[in-house]
């Protein structure tokens, strides 16, 4: 039977792992929110392929001591973790829509790539498009130049048959005349 050190140790194992494996981690604070709404708002999170898990401030404080943190309240108060694999912007987006839906200030900060980053930064993350939008738009201004010059040719065809249609139209009017 395992001591109640040794499950310690391993969840901070755990929350180490998601630390390293996770594009983004960011730490919120869930203080003044119904449990309803944080049910809906992990919900909404698991569709982004974001994992929201609350733990202890001092299994989060054990997990992070290789990372040098400003604990001056960054683990004060009710902590959850935002585990982010993919798409950190959409999260970013969904949970600051969260924020203003509810009139609260949840961020208190975030891990990027092993760096700790205050919430500004994670704003900004919000600020930026989505995945879908930048690979759209990528692919757009890779077609872009196929299209002009598939317009630039269509043009020259164009012209071209506007020049062979009026010959056309001025022979057939000379065999008129000339009949």
């Amino acid at each position: 039977m395992e001591t109640v050190k040794e499950r310690k140790s391993k969840v901070v194992d755990q929350i180490k792992d998601k630390l390293k494996k996770n594009e983004l981690s960011i730490f919120i604070n869930f203080k003044g929110i119904s449990v309803t709404d944080f049910t809906s708002f992990r919900k909404k999170m698991r569709q982004f392929n974001a994992d929201v898990c609350v733990y202890k401030n001092t299994l989060l404080r054990r997990s992070t001591s290789d990372l040098t943190i400003d604990d001056k309240g960054f683990f004060v108060g009710p902590t959850a973790l935002i585990s982010i694999t993919s798409d950190m912007a959409a999260v970013c987006k969904a949970l600051f829509k969260f924020n203003k839906d509810n009139k609260k200030d949840m961020v208190k900060g975030a891990i990027l790539e092993n760096q700790i980053v205050p919430k500004d930064v994670v704003k900004e993350i919000a600020d930026l498009p989505s995945k879908k939008d930048l690979i759209a738009k990528f692919f757009n201004v890779v077609n872009s130049p196929i299209n002009r010059f598939g317009f630039v040719l269509a043009s020259q065809l164009v012209g071209l048959l506007r020049i062979l249609n009026s010959v056309k139209i001025k022979k057939e009017e000379e065999e008129k005349n000339d009949k």
